[in-house]
């Protein structure tokens, strides 16, 4: 019999395959008979262990007959294997959850046999439903709701961004990729700048596979991870047991276990936050320093079954080139490169009008965390009054660089974010030293910086946060030197802080203290 046509089996045969795969794994040391005939009858599978004997049924029929007739014989085995004086029980497993009406027929045998649900019976293995409703009480990456800086956001602020196939440039959507995923398992690494909504679309793509799941169309469901929240890990089994142990989830273990199974899609948030522990003490460059750290997640994309879909994302310039991005992560086969550009007009104006904003000023980078912040707190609605001297586009990476310095302090427990904006400015100094007013820093140079501003040398935690600092981008593949990524960036010394004073003033009493800022800047040529 084949199912109905949105069910990720193909037929009874595929439905039954599956549910014996999973008695193998949920009964380990059993013994299993794979469709044995038993008194004339096919079983779908006879499950033995020291002490319990099993017999499965498995179905995708909707039909009260058939679960009637599954059930009668069933009973009249179990019966007979406990009148030999073996301890023995049926479950019968229906791809959606029983009709009443099966219930009820079921219901005359309830003393040798149950009837459970795939899920329910996927439950015994890993309880999938409890691990969908206890991630949504926790963060997703980085998202935060710009009103009150609390990690809950809703879906419906979420705006479709387009995501560009690097190598074909086709742009994709989050139903594509999860489309993808579904049907073919694939694999995909998105990249992009700071603030793009990495997260915002790493997360729509969980809720659509989550709703896949849930209405019974895809067999898999999704884990969705933040890597930074895994530090020093060395295994995929660290990393996967922590996520499950943080989401106070009762056996650990069995996450590990749904994983290897292939029941699962994962979901890779943060690549370039994930730090190792211990390594301060070895001489590593960067790039050594880079693939050493990120063993565990390159092992969790290396080892996972080719049925588990994965899509990991991070920041654009964290490694210097796609080659050591492919070779650090474990990108071998079927992966698909994806890139978040800047954003367009019309999807700025409609990411804007979702937090109450009313119009984008064409001065302000279309980065899509600083104008929800924008939007959210009601900066924009004043943003028409803004002079020309102030509304400069400066101003506009002003805000992205006071968001991007608070982002990064959050990496290492003793710095903060007016230490990282000094280590920046002394950056921008050595930039506009050169021809393109860019720069051109070495890693030694780098570090030099980082001591004159911070008062120590670089260790792990702020070499992760100096490979990953979203003002600078390499200057070439395999070249280990960073630059700035617009001449915006690098401005006259101590610009930078008083434009984020005057960010702060404005946004408190933007009426009052526009005029004087106005005099100050303009005293300042």
């Amino acid at each position: 019999m084949k199912p109905s046509p949105n069910s990720p089996f193909s037929d009874d045969g595929h439905f039954e395959a599956e549910v014996r795969r999973l008695a193998r794994l949920i009964w380990p040391q059993g013994k299993i008979d794979r469709s044995p005939m038993v008194d004339g009858r096919e079983r779908d599978a006879v499950v033995q262990t020291p002490d319990l004997v099993t017999i499965i049924e498995a179905t995708t029929s909707r039909k009260k007959d058939k679960i009637a007739d599954d059930a009668k014989k069933t009973n009249e085995l179990v019966r007979r294997i406990r009148q030999q004086g073996f301890a023995c029980r049926g479950i019968l497993v229906t791809l959606g959850e029983p009709s009443a009406d099966q219930e009820l027929a079921a219901a005359k045998y309830s003393g040798s046999i149950t009837l459970e649900s795939f899920d329910q019976f996927l439950s015994r293995l890993f309880d999938a439903s409890e691990y969908l409703h206890a991630r949504l009480t926790k963060q997703f990456g980085s998202i935060q709701n710009p009103k009150d800086a609390h990690f809950f956001l809703g879906r419906e602020y979420y705006i479709q961004i387009p995501v560009v196939d690097v190598e074909s440039g086709n742009a994709l959507s989050t139903t594509d990729i999860g489309e993808s995923i579904v049907s073919k398992s694939s694999r995909f690494v998105i990249v992009a700048d700071f603030g793009s909504g990495k997260s915002m679309s790493l997360r729509e793509v969980f809720y659509w596979l989550r709703d896949e799941f849930i209405n019974k169309r895809h067999s898999r469901f999704p884990v969705y991870i933040n890597l930074r929240d895994h530090a020093g890990a060395k295994y995929p089994d660290e990393i996967l047991e922590r996520h499950a142990r943080d989401l106070g989830l009762k056996d650990v273990s069995q996450l590990v276990k749904a994983w290897r199974a292939g029941f699962i899609d994962l979901l890779l948030d943060g690549f370039d936050e994930f730090a190792a522990i211990g390594w301060s003490s070895a001489p590593f460059k960067l790039r050594q320093l880079r693939r050493t750290m990120l063993e565990a997640v390159r092992r969790l994309v290396v080892e996972s079954p080719k049925a588990v879909g994965i899509v990991a994302v991070g920041r654009l310039h964290y490694f210097d080139s796609i080659r050591e991005m492919q070779e650090t992560l474990g990108l071998i086969d079927n992966f698909q490169t994806l890139r978040i550009d800047a954003l367009s007009e019309e999807v700025a104006l409609k990411l804007v009008k979702a937090y109450g904003g009313a119009l984008v000023p064409d001065w302000i980078p279309s980065r899509a965390l600083l104008l929800s912040y924008l939007a959210a707190t009601d900066f924009l609605k004043d943003a028409s009054e803004i002079s020309p001297t102030v509304g400069s586009r400066g101003l506009g990476w002003d805000l992205l660089l006071r968001m991007i310095c608070s982002r990064e302090a959050r990496q290492h427990p003793a710095i903060d974010q007016e230490a990282v904006l000094l280590f920046m400015e002394r950056l921008a100094t050595f930039a506009r030293r050169s021809t393109d007013g860019l720069g051109s820093f070495s890693e030694e140079d780098l570090s030099m910086a980082f001591r004159e501003t911070c008062g120590f040398p670089p260790d792990d935690a702020a070499r992760v946060l100096i490979s990953r600092l979203p003002a600078l981008a390499n200057i070439a593949p395999e070249s280990g030197r960073r630059r700035f990524i617009d001449p915006d960036i690098p401005m006259r010394p101590g610009q930078v802080i008083y434009f984020v004073l005057s960010i702060l003033l404005m946004i408190s009493n933007f009426r009052v203290l526009s005029t004087m800022l106005n005099e100050q800047l303009a005293q300042m040529g």
